[in-house]
Formats: C-alpha cells, sequence, structure tokens
C-alpha cells in the first residue's frame, strides 16, 4: 500500500497513476503459466519478488494496487479468444481460452483496463497458444496427437456435428418451427398445413400396409407346411390339435383315442420329434418329402 500511495504521489491524475502501474508491469513481469509458489503475502511477493505469472495475478494484483489509492476497482473473467471452424460459422471457445481482467470506475463509468496486455500482447490480439512458451504449449495442448493436421482436422468436424445438434435439435424452438414451415409452404394456411401433415402420413401408411402385406403372403417354412398337414390328418381321425399341446402330446392324445392308428401315430412321432425338434438346421426337400410321405400313412 505505501508503494502504491508512493507511485500516486509522484502523478498528477489517476490516469496517470493507471499508466504508471501499466508500465511497471511492462518493464518487470513475465507472462507463464508456470508460475513460482506463493507465500502468505501472494500480492506482495507477486509485485515485488517472483514476478511471474498469467492473467489471474496480474488482474487481482492490479485491483489491489487501484484500491490502495483509492481508485473502485474489481477483477472481471471471461473468455477471449477462440477458433472459428472451417466454414466460419461457429466460433470454439476451450476452457484455456478464459481470461481475467479490471476494471476501475473513471469518469462515472466502469473502464477496462487489461494489464496482461501490458505483459504480453501476444496474449490478447493472437490468442493464449501463440504468446506462451514451448514449455507452457504443452500445459493446454487438447489431445497428445493435436500436432498431427489430420487429427485437429478430425477434432473440428465432431465440433461441426456437435454444433449443428445443439442448432437444430436442442434449440429447435418454435420460432424455428415457424420459420422453416414458412420456408416450406410459403404462406401458412390451415390446408397447406393440413396438406404437409396429410401426404407423409398416407404415404407412411401406405409403405406399412405394403409391408404387412408382403409379410402375410411371405410363404410358409417346410416345418409350418408339415406341421399344419398333420393336423389335417389327425383331423381325418376326428382329432383336433389344441394350440397348447405340443407334438408328443398330441400323439399321445391321439393313440389314446385311435388304438387302429397306434404303431402309424408312433411312427409320425419319432419322424416329427427327429426333423422338426432334433435338427439345428432346416429341413431340405428331400427330408421335406420323406416327413410327408410318413403323415400320408395315418
Amino acid at each position: 500500500i505505501s508503494t502504491a500511495r508512493q507511485w500516486r504521489s509522484q502523478v498528477n491524475s489517476h490516469r496517470d497513476y493507471i499508466d504508471r502501474v501499466l508500465q511497471y508491469y511492462r518493464d518487470n513481469f513475465i507472462y507463464t503459466l508456470s508460475p513460482p509458489k506463493l507465500g502468505t503475502n501472494t500480492v506482495d511477493e507477486f509485485l515485488f519478488s517472483t514476478q511471474r505469472g498469467f492473467c489471474e495475478h496480474f488482474s487481482s494484483s492490479f485491483v489491489v494496487l487501484m484500491r490502495a489509492v483509492g481508485i473502485p476497482a474489481r477483477v472481471v473473467v471471461g473468455y477471449q479468444g477462440g477458433k472459428w471452424s472451417e466454414d466460419n460459422k461457429f466460433l470454439t471457445i476451450r476452457q484455456y481460452d478464459a481470461h481475467a481482467w479490471a476494471e476501475v470506475w473513471l469518469d462515472n463509468r466502469w473502464m477496462r483496463v487489461d494489464p496482461t496486455a501490458a505483459v504480453a500482447p501476444n496474449r490478447i490480439e493472437q490468442g493464449l497458444f501463440d504468446a506462451l512458451s514451448e514449455q507452457d504449449q504443452q500445459l493446454v495442448e487438447r489431445l497428445p496427437l493435436s500436432s498431427f493436421n489430420w487429427v485437429n482436422r478430425l477434432a473440428l468436424q465432431l465440433e461441426s456435428i456437435n454444433y449443428r445438434w445443439q442448432r437444430w435439435v436442442l434449440s429447435y424452438d418454435q420460432e424455428k418451427q415457424a420459420q422453416l414451415l414458412q420456408k416450406i409452404l410459403g404462406e401458412v394456411t390451415t390446408a397447406r398445413l393440413a396438406a404437409l401433415l396429410i401426404i407423409p402420413a398416407s404415404v407412411i401408411l401406405l409403405l406399412s400396409s405394403l409391408l404387412l402385406l408382403k409379410r402375410s403372403t411371405k410363404s410358409a417354412s417346410r416345418e409350418q407346411k408339415i406341421y399344419r398337414y398333420f393336423c389335417k390328418r389327425l383331423q381325418t381321425l376326428g382329432i383336433d390339435a389344441a394350440p397348447t399341446e405340443t407334438i408328443t402330446q398330441l400323439c399321445s392324445r391321439a393313440i389314446s383315442q385311435r388304438k387302429d392308428k397306434e404303431q402309424e401315430l408312433i411312427n409320425v412321432r419319432k419322424v416329427m420329434e427327429c426333423f422338426l425338434y432334433q435338427r439345428p438346421q432346416a429341413l431340405s426337400k428331400q427330408e421335406y418329402k420323406e416327413v410327408l410321405k410318413v403323415l400320408g400313412q395315418l
């Protein structure tokens, strides 16, 4: 505080004092993301001892120097910099684009003052990365392979997809819906809106009907044909198959009712169980004919 008051006594106005402090930063400080550790009196140690740091160090210490002489001041945080997409449609802002500066109350308004610009003008004009040393640049590398151009291009493509998702899906509000309808229909009327809804619905309904028709007319498998034929042969013997009965249960019930067909039903049961239940693959054409031949004996 005593040093700040001494500096203020050497100039004629608050503006001159601000210029005096900025010149002090410009002459003595170094911008780095790897500053030395500070002790108990952090501001004093930074201002008069280590003199190495980044934007938070500069802005906070600057505000202390301002308030020490009665100038209202505050730290402001936000983002500075970013990278435009290849088509220049959106700006990507990362965490390392975060920045802190100061504002002072002069002439009945808040005036922005950035002491970081006095120490490292490249940080403000070109962004964080270009203002750093090679050692500090490694601290803000987004990917281990970011030195490869194809990785950077891939990252930009992913960001572009995310941007479009955010814009056209998550931010698709009523206003954008109205704009889209107006672009499609011109004047948005009830009749045009109804036509827009009915035509796609009709197309979907037609396609669904065709799909269901195709499924319903799909030819039955050989196994299904055999079972249907088996049920028909049992009906000629006066036996109707229940939906929940297995072939074994159905044959056993048929044997109990038609003792005269016991041997034929036993043969049918063996063949049906063998070809329909004990085989992992579908019936061949020859096997299909053999099963039909056995069923024909009922």
